[in-house]
């Protein structure tokens, strides 16, 4: 999560997350207005694991308040949460299943399901992890993006509240 203070306008700040994203130098892709910036990495060099930084803008009584976070794609994030939930829930049915079988006198085979389900939810997260560290050089990119075009206030914010 990124959170900032700047001292100019929600405007400004789109404007020059706008300039940092046009320019021929430019290493990031999005779009920006004086509400939300979303940053992405070239599509040359996006992989599945890529992030995007969202980020909301608010005025504040001394220029803009800057709140972001860092995210996997919306089908990335949407086929971990499906595959925690199919899992989560073959292991809860396997519980209950094998329980009946119990009770009725049968073999409770349906009960392998829960520590099946447990190894591989900790399989999923794993991969989350190992995800999270391949796009760790992208977040990094993202960020010193965002800074790149705030950098002059946020020194001078940084400065002014250091000798307060």
């Amino acid at each position: 999560m990124l959170e900032l203070r700047v001292s100019m306008s929600p405007t400004v700040v789109a404007e020059r997350v706008q300039a940092v994203i046009a320019s021929p130098q430019g290493n990031v892709r999005g779009f920006a207005n004086p509400k939300q910036i979303e940053l992405l990495v070239p599509a040359s060099s996006a992989h599945f694991w890529s992030p995007q930084l969202l980020v909301n803008i608010d005025p504040d009584e001394s220029g803009s308040s800057i709140v972001g976070h860092f995210q996997p794609n919306g089908n990335v994030w949407t086929m971990f949460m499906a595959g925690y939930a199919f899992v989560a829930l073959s292991g809860v049915t396997g519980l209950f299943v094998g329980l009946s079988q119990w009770i009725v006198n049968q073999t409770p085979w349906a009960l392998l399901l829960p520590p099946v389900s447990l190894v591989l939810i900790g399989a999923i997260y794993a991969a989350a992890a190992i995800g999270q560290r391949l796009g760790a050089d992208q977040v990094d990119l993202l960020e010193s993006a965002l800074m790149a075009a705030i950098e002059t206030d946020r020194i001078v914010d940084e400065f002014s509240a250091l000798n307060s």
